[in-house]
């Protein structure tokens, strides 16, 4: 059976591929710098646990995997804050690879590149995690 996506994800990436030169950065207009000292409270039935080393009041859970990432960080002397979906590094927290989850690593590697080619955020590295 062919997988449609798949072959759409397969052009998409070989047009872009051939007709980029340079990554740039692409902001939001009304507001280009955020911050999550400016998120607005948020209802949620999902899982929320309060930890130390988070500015958040608590972090939500999508998933155990998720939960598990955090309680490292937050015990980790190596680490001095953390958030979720955060700063300099990224850690995606999955718990099986796939074809979808293979594609959001490229995307996310092109963004990594373009916002350190800018160069006015700091580094910006990301990493995958299948155990936490």
């Amino acid at each position: 059976m062919l997988n449609m996506n798949k072959v759409i994800q397969h052009f998409w990436n070989e047009i872009r591929a051939e007709n980029s030169q340079t990554l740039t950065p692409v902001f939001d207009k009304e507001c280009p710098i955020r911050s999550t000292g400016k998120i607005k409270t948020w209802w949620t039935s999902k899982p929320c646990v309060s930890f130390n080393k988070t500015h958040t009041n608590f972090v939500v859970f999508d998933s155990n995997y998720e939960y598990l990432e955090a309680k490292t960080l937050d015990e980790c002397a190596l680490i001095e804050s953390f958030v979720k979906n955060g700063d300099f590094l990224i850690i995606e927290t999955k718990g099986q690879d796939n074809e979808q989850q293979r594609n959001k690593r490229a995307f996310l590697d092109q963004w990594c590149s373009a916002i350190n080619a800018h160069g006015g955020f700091g580094t910006w590295k990301w990493a995958v995690s299948f155990h936490p």
